[in-house]
């Protein structure tokens, strides 16, 4: 049995930073057409960077993915552009794995890398459903996924064929 999945950031959140830049873009353009005094350099760099940095995110939002393979192996997953080489998490390591409803904003503050210490580490992309991971070692890692249903009846496959211990469900 194999899972794999690979999701992009959300439609709303590339739309919610179009919106920021259009309106930084047109203030930053009213006001470098309406001063009657030339601006000093400093302020219409501060004036680019502003406007850079929501592009950047806009761009890492549209290229970003989150990769994710389930195998008899154990967990391979990469975030793209913000983990470029796989990781791979070995059954051998995991005490528990099953997939559940999680609230982003709430327990992790929002989609992409997240790491909250007591609620461990989340990869989500969009979404509010993922594998979450405990392992041995007391580490906790959620990977969201847009297809839960499928990601159930993959863990139960690897339970039945004992490559897992126990999948469960919260």
């Amino acid at each position: 049995p194999v899972f794999t999945e690979t999701q992009g950031q959300g439609w709303w959140v590339i739309i919610l930073l179009l919106l920021v830049i259009a309106v930084i873009a047109r203030r930053v353009f009213f006001v470098t057409k309406t001063s009657k005094y030339a601006l000093p350099k400093g302020i219409k760099i501060f004036m680019a960077v502003i406007l850079l940095v929501p592009i950047g995110a806009l761009f890492i939002c549209i290229t970003a993915s989150l990769q994710t393979t389930i195998d008899a192996e154990g967990v391979h997953y990469k975030y793209f552009p913000l983990i470029n080489k796989e990781r791979n998490i070995p059954w051998e390591n995991v005490n528990k794995a099953y997939v559940r409803a999680y609230k982003p904003l709430g327990e992790y503050g929002g989609w992409g890398v997240r790491d909250d210490g007591d609620r461990g580490v989340a990869y989500n992309a969009a979404g509010d459903e993922g594998l979450q991971l405990v392992l041995k070692n007391g580490k906790k890692i959620l990977i969201g996924t847009q297809k839960p249903g499928e990601l159930k009846a993959v863990l139960i496959q690897l339970v039945k064929k004992r490559i897992i211990d126990s999948a469960v469900s919260e």
